[in-house]
């Protein structure tokens, strides 16, 4: 079972009136859940604040509210580290650099917990 990222995500903006960056979600990889995790049964939402270039790369990332477990905490952040891309904010049809968190769930299922 590999982690899954979830939601749409909050923008950081400067009160100007922009958009916000959004996640392309479908050509991010998710984030592999890591076996000994799944062993101990650990599971959660990790929220991720990511700082987004103007041309829609992670120029930083960091734990915005951790899932409770340092494995996937790490998990979710090395998968946006390993190349994630955005929709990058814009302003007058200018892209810009911003903010925004990204929640992203590790779940157990029946089948896997065996």
């Amino acid at each position: 079972m590999n982690g899954s990222g979830g939601g749409h995500g909050g923008g950081f903006g400067d009160g100007s009136g922009s958009s916000f960056a959004h996640v392309e979600y479908g050509h991010n990889p998710a984030p592999d859940y890591p076996v000994e995790a799944r062993r101990r049964a650990e599971h959660g939402t990790v929220v991720l604040r990511i700082k987004v270039a103007a041309d829609g790369a992670v120029a930083m990332v960091e734990v915005a509210q951790s899932s409770g477990f340092d494995l996937l905490d790490d998990a979710a952040l090395d998968a946006v580290r390993r190349g994630w891309r955005f929709v990058p904010a814009r302003r007058d049809g200018v892209a810009l650099e911003s903010w925004v968190e990204v929640p992203i769930r590790f779940a157990l299922t029946q089948a896997q917990a065996n």
